[in-house]
């Protein structure tokens, strides 16, 4: 991809058109390259493009580089709080996962994918946590959940116009307050599928401070 110098910043880009926007748009992926939408048959000169908005994308790039991932390396992040993950070799044991408190184990078995076996964790913790904070909330707000799926999706959550609610198998990695923030955003939705002044109302009903809960959010990726 190429590069460009904005200051004191080098940012990889990427240009392509669509015919479903009738200006020029830009999004700063989570890998940090940006990404330049143009409308078809449109001739725009990208570089032009990206220098004239050169302090948004500085200001979202320092968003970016600051927040904070879920999984790395060496340690992963767990109802707000990052603990170290060590791997354990054990040929006798099945490749399984342990949360001690203070750290995460994964013991591996020949053959097993230390990977895989963090992700069906995560997975596994976030499901139920999402389904025993759904069925407390939905007795609260007198709400009704079809159906409920963990997926890996590109959101936090997301609301079907039948009722279903899907929601990101990272969700477990957040704070409680922000998880669960998430989920009342989505029950908002099944009264209101859409973001109007009648959506946020309803919301405001469920949680007044969905505000400073929704800019909190902004600091984490989810992979």
């Amino acid at each position: 991809m190429p590069e460009l110098k904005l200051g004191d910043l080098s940012i990889t880009y990427l240009a392509k058109t669509s015919d479903r926007c009738k200006n020029a748009t830009l999004k700063i992926r989570r890998d940090l390259t940006v990404e330049v939408v143009i409308p078809s048959g449109e001739k725009i000169n990208v570089e032009d493009f990206l220098k004239k908005e050169s302090k948004w994308i500085q200001r979202k790039y320092d968003e970016l580089s600051r927040s904070k991932k879920t999984i790395e390396p060496n340690r992963i992040l767990y109802r707000g709080k990052y603990y170290p993950i060590e791997r354990e070799s054990e040929s006798g044991r099945l490749g399984d996962v342990e949360f001690t408190g203070n750290k995460l184990i994964v013991h591996i078995n020949e053959g097993a994918d230390p990977q895989s076996l963090i992700h069906n964790w995560m997975k596994s913790e976030t499901s139920s946590y999402v389904r025993g904070k759904v069925d407390e909330l939905s007795k609260r707000f007198d709400v009704e959940v079809k159906n409920i799926y963990i997926r890996s999706i590109s959101k936090w959550g997301l609301c079907s116009r039948n009722g279903d609610l899907t929601f990101n198998w990272h969700l477990i990695a957040l704070p409680e307050e922000l998880s669960e923030y998430i989920i009342l955003h989505e029950f908002a939705h099944l009264s209101e599928f859409n973001h109007s002044k009648r959506f946020k109302k309803e919301l405001s009903k469920m949680c007044p401070d969905f505000s400073e809960r929704q800019q909190r959010l902004g600091s984490y990726f989810t992979v």
